[in-house]
């Protein structure tokens, strides 16, 4: 499933990324998307 860019009308790509926390947990961060044209990002919201 693709998201189009509200501003400029662009596929947007999709960034999924955990990130490190003190010690050897990992939080798990929302599924992003982001616009290569504008930068502009969004989360998915399930």
């Amino acid at each position: 499933m693709t998201k189009i860019c509200k501003k400029c009308d662009v596929e947007m790509e999709i960034t999924s990324q955990k990130i490190k926390r003190r010690g050897n947990e990992t939080q798990n961060i929302p599924t992003e998307c982001y616009c290569p044209k504008c930068d502009h990002a969004e989360y998915e919201i399930d």
